[in-house]
C-alpha cells in the first residue's frame, strides 16, 4: 500500500471563501478583531494578530459581515488548530461550530450564501 505525505482533509463541508468585509470577535470584544477567511457550515477560519496563541480552546465568536450588516452573537466554538502563519505577529486558528441553536444555524446559513466568493 503506497503513503502519501499530504495532510489528510477531515472536515465534512466545503469551505468557502469569505469576503474582505467579514469579521469575527473573540468572546464580544471589539478589540479582539480578526479577519474571517473561509467558512463552511461546520466551522470557520480566521486571521489574527497574537504573539502566541489563544488559551482557550472553548470560546465564543460574534461573526459580522459589515457588508450586508449581518451579526450573528454568541456562536459557541471549539479551537481545532492555531499557528503562526508566513507573516510574522499573524496566526491563523480554525474553528468547529459547537452546540448551535436552530436559530443560529439559520443566520449562519445565510451568512454563507450572502458572503462567501467561492470554494477554496
Amino acid at each position: 500500500m503506497a503513503t502519501t505525505n499530504e495532510p489528510v482533509e477531515r472536515r465534512k463541508d466545503k469551505r468557502l471563501l469569505v469576503l474582505e468585509a467579514a469579521f469575527v470577535c473573540f468572546d464580544a470584544n471589539p478589540a479582539m478583531m480578526a479577519r474571517i477567511v473561509d467558512v463552511s457550515a461546520g466551522g470557520l477560519g480566521f486571521t489574527y494578530r497574537a504573539s502566541k496563541r489563544r488559551t482557550d480552546d472553548w470560546f465564543t465568536l460574534e461573526i459580522l459581515c459589515i457588508l450586508y450588516d449581518i451579526s450573528l452573537q454568541g456562536i459557541p466554538v471549539r479551537a481545532i488548530s492555531d499557528f503562526e502563519t508566513t507573516v510574522k505577529g499573524v496566526r491563523r486558528c480554525d474553528v468547529q461550530f459547537e452546540r448551535l441553536t436552530e436559530e443560529q444555524k439559520h443566520e449562519l446559513e445565510q451568512f454563507i450564501h450572502c458572503c462567501t466568493i467561492g470554494e477554496t
